[in-house]
């Protein structure tokens, strides 16, 4: 939540400078981009609480497929045959990693790697929609509505699984021994 402060902050200013107003399409879009961008925190950690970092990270950075296969079909940006190649040989090492020497992976941390790689993907997604839309130039907020939305859905977060933790008691168990 300190950085997304700090990128509240600057992306604010910015807005604020350049005057470059705000349409219910740039709030809106900024919210689900900051829930998208808080569940993919969130689901990161937890994926990488549950299971190995390295096969955690290789989810995450598979997840570009998503806005780059998404800017082909929807905007019809250019899909060179070297991306296509590219991605398969991703999917497969993805694949290969996490079925190395017959480890097994706990069910847990594989629906939190598919969360990850879903929400980091739509966030990409997302940016493009913004980018390819008539409020293009209203960038400054959907940033600062994005990061503001991720603050309050990251405090929201915490508070909920601190309340949720029981707290130590205060009379000695036996067990502290």
């Amino acid at each position: 939540s300190m950085c997304y402060s700090v990128i509240i902050l600057v992306t604010g200013v910015k807005a604020l400078l350049e005057h470059s107003g705000c349409s219910l399409f740039t709030v809106l879009l900024g919210i689900a981009f900051g829930v998208l961008t808080s569940l993919n925190g969130f689901f990161r950690l937890k994926a990488m609480a549950l299971g190995e970092m390295s096969l955690t990270t290789l989810f995450v950075a598979a997840s570009m497929i998503i806005p780059g296969f998404s800017g082909a079909v929807i905007w019809g940006e250019e899909l060179p045959w070297t991306r296509v190649v590219g991605t398969f040989v991703m999917i497969l090492a993805v694949y290969l990693a996490a079925t190395r020497c017959g480890k097994k992976s706990s069910p847990a941390w594989f629906f939190f790697c598919i969360g990850t790689f879903l929400f980091n993907g739509f966030v990409g997604v997302l940016q493009k929609v913004q980018g390819y839309s008539d409020y293009a130039a209203e960038s400054g907020m959907f940033l600062f509505t994005a990061f503001l939305t991720a603050v309050v859905v990251s405090v929201i977060f915490a508070l909920y699984f601190t309340a949720k933790e029981k707290p130590p008691s205060p009379f000695f168990t036996g067990k502290d021994v």
